[in-house]
């Protein structure tokens, strides 16, 4: 009877303690995963970027953790696999976007230099314009929609001629010493006839007066492939072309300077 006993006795205990070691309290891997979790969902990247499988790691945890319980070891096991899993997804979901958002940054702060690169750059440049500006109105040149605008007051042509008279280069002195100045500036010559003969004629002859300008400019020692010239005939009168000092007004050459506007 005593051996009955005590042999129902030891049964008993070491149902207790089989009991106790199911209990996921006690199984330290259930407790180091459960720490990883809480961890991960203290995590600031991690909520931001991998919530669900936070929350996928937390349900797969709380499965293993009946099936502790229930003394199921493959279950147990299976779920400890899937919430490893979760738990590694929320890692490198975090990390990857607390990677793209510095990348981001970065790129906003590249993007933010480049503005301010190209803010001074057009600072510059109108300084610039100004500048050129200035220097081409104590020519005495004027704004148009072309560009600034330069007529050569002292520059006369005889009826039929592209020759200049003598003593007309002051104002094409002034001219190249802004060219010098200036290297990157270019030019157009545009020559001009009063209306008395064939038009075809005076499409020639104001070609003809463009170029003698150009050819006093680059005398001065300016690179020629800087300066265009175009001949407009007796299509753009300034004056009558009725009386000799309209027409005289009318045989002319005007220098554009189509790259000083805003």
């Amino acid at each position: 009877m005593k051996a009955a006993s005590l042999w129902m006795a030891l049964t008993i205990t070491v149902g207790m303690l089989a009991g106790c070691a199911a209990s996921p309290e006690d199984d330290s891997e259930l407790s180091r995963l459960r720490g990883d979790l809480q961890a991960l969902k203290n995590n600031a990247d991690v909520q931001a970027h991998a919530p669900d499988a936070v929350l996928d790691a937390e349900q797969t945890l709380e499965r293993a953790e009946r099936a502790v319980a229930d003394d199921d070891g493959d279950a147990r096991d299976h779920y400890v696999y899937l919430t490893k899993r979760h738990l590694d997804v929320a890692r490198v979901s975090a990390e990857r976007g607390a990677v793209e958002k510095d990348i981001q940054a970065l790129g906003e702060e590249r993007d933010q230099l480049a503005l301010g690169a190209r803010e001074s750059e057009l600072k510059e440049q109108r300084q610039r314009t100004r500048e050129l500006e200035a220097e081409l109105a104590a020519l005495e040149a004027q704004r148009t929609d072309r560009g600034m605008l330069l007529k050569l007051d002292d520059v006369f042509f005889q009826t039929d001629s592209a020759n200049i008279a003598p003593g007309a280069t002051p104002t094409v002195d002034r001219v190249a010493g802004f060219l010098t100045r200036n290297e990157d500036q270019h030019i157009i010559v545009e020559g001009h006839t009063d209306s008395v003969g064939d038009a075809g004629y005076n499409q020639d002859l104001s070609s003809r007066r463009a170029e003698a300008v150009k050819e006093l400019i680059v005398a001065r020692g300016i690179e020629p492939e800087r300066i265009v010239t175009r001949g407009y005939g007796e299509s753009r009168p300034i004056a009558s072309n009725q009386n000799a000092g309209g027409r005289q007004l009318n045989r002319r050459v005007e220098i554009v300077f189509p790259d000083t506007g805003r």
